[in-house]
This record gives structure tokens, C-alpha cells and sequence, in this order.
């Protein structure tokens, strides 16, 4: 559970944020009254960027991964950083996971391969939605974690036709 106690025109508010990891339905309740955190697709590797009203004042809802943050007048409460939105994710990154998504098919299946295509698929889906990092940079990232994921495959091949 996260708490934040918001002052805003002289007026203290509380916002509390209780997360369920299970679910994915999350709550959030502003000076008692809960708000409806609309789901929307891969929300889970993506995050969530919502607007929500506190006392008049328009503010944004940042969760990502397991950190829930709250922008007030672009700063973030916690963090204190400025707030970047949330950035949906690009369509190249598809290309990406698509080819990670292929390990456990050319395999025919497969706990690890599987794993190893689930963790790099949500490692670039996490890269290509960062909003500090350029496109370029990103793209590279994201062809590296792809070289990695197959390197990871090609060992694992290796290692099991050895036994």
C-alpha cells in the first residue's frame, strides 16, 4: 500500500494506492472516494500513466512495474523528478518480441525457452516504452536483448545435447 498526503489550494488530501499483483486490479482512493484505473493492453509490462482529479486539480497516476508515483504541476511526488508521459508502446517493438516469441516454437516447446522468450519479450517491451531513452538507443537495446535471448537459447541447446 502506498500513501500520499497531497496539499493542494491550502487543503491536505489523501491519496492511497493499493496494488494487487494477482488481479491486476488495483485500487486507488482519493480522500476516501475511489477512482476506476481504467486496464488497458500489456498494462502490466507497459504501465500506466492516468489522469486523475485531486480537488479540482488535474494530476497524473504513474505506475510502472511495482512503483506508483503521483505528478502534481509536472513533478513527480516521490521521485521529485519532472513528469515525462508515458509513452505507448512503439510498433517495431512487436518485431522484437515476435522474434524472442519464436525461441520456445523452434524449440518445440519448453520450460526454459519459454522463460528465456517470456523475460526478454517484457525486457523489450520495458526498453521501448522508457521515455528518457532515444529511439535509436532503444532500438539498439532491443536488438541486443534479442542477441542475448538467442545466445541464452544457443547455450541451452548446447548444454542439453551434451548430457
Amino acid at each position: 500500500m502506498k500513501q500520499w498526503k497531497i496539499n493542494i489550494n491550502g487543503t491536505q488530501n489523501a491519496v492511497v494506492f493499493v496494488p494487487n499483483h494477482w488481479s491486476g486490479k488495483h485500487k486507488l482512493t482519493i480522500n476516501g472516494k475511489e477512482v476506476e484505473l481504467k486496464k488497458s493492453p500489456f498494462q502490466a509490462f507497459v504501465g500506466m500513466d492516468l489522469p486523475i482529479d485531486i480537488a479540482g486539480k488535474e494530476c497524473r497516476f504513474v505506475l510502472i512495474g511495482n512503483k506508483a508515483d503521483i505528478a502534481v504541476d509536472g513533478t513527480y511526488i516521490d521521485s521529485k523528478k519532472l513528469y515525462v508521459p508515458l509513452k505507448s508502446m512503439p510498433w517495431w517493438t512487436w518485431i522484437f518480441v515476435i522474434v524472442c516469441i519464436a525461441i520456445p516454437i523452434v524449440s518445440l516447446g519448453g520450460a526454459l525457452p519459454v522463460v528465456i522468450a517470456l523475460l526478454c519479450s517484457i525486457w523489450c517491451v520495458r526498453v521501448s516504452v522508457s521515455p528518457n531513452i532515444r529511439t535509436a538507443i532503444k532500438v539498439l537495446c532491443c536488438l541486443g536483448i534479442l542477441v542475448l535471448a538467442w545466445i541464452l537459447f544457443g547455450i541451452l541447446l548446447f548444454v542439453l545435447s551434451g548430457i
